[in-house]
């Protein structure tokens, strides 16, 4: 058997500063209900904040955004919207061109 260590062998700042920047992206067309749970549960990971972003491309206007607000004003969801319909791979392309 492996004997236990009192202490980490990192501590949780130098582990934390090591983790790479995340950035999640979201595309779709008229995502209507699927679009809260995602950005809800993509915010709500175990991660650092300051280091998880959301991006989101939409291909045409977004539906009821007005429910989406406050969800919307985080600092780490960024919107792409698209004013009108470009098709998918566009949008992704459009989205992925703004991500580090």
């Amino acid at each position: 058997p492996i004997p236990a260590r009192d202490k980490p062998l990192v501590d949780d700042q130098t582990a934390e500063s090591a983790l790479p920047m995340v950035q999640v992206i979201a595309v779709g067309y008229a995502p209507g209900h699927l679009l809260r749970p995602k950005i809800e549960n993509t915010l709500a990971l175990d991660y650092p904040e300051d280091k998880l972003s959301l991006f989101l491309g939409f291909d045409g206007p977004i539906d009821n955004e007005s429910k989406l607000e406050p969800l919307l004003a985080d600092p780490r969801v960024r919107v792409m919207d698209g004013s009108e319909r470009l098709g998918k791979c566009l949008t992704i392309n459009r989205v992925m061109s703004r991500i580090t």
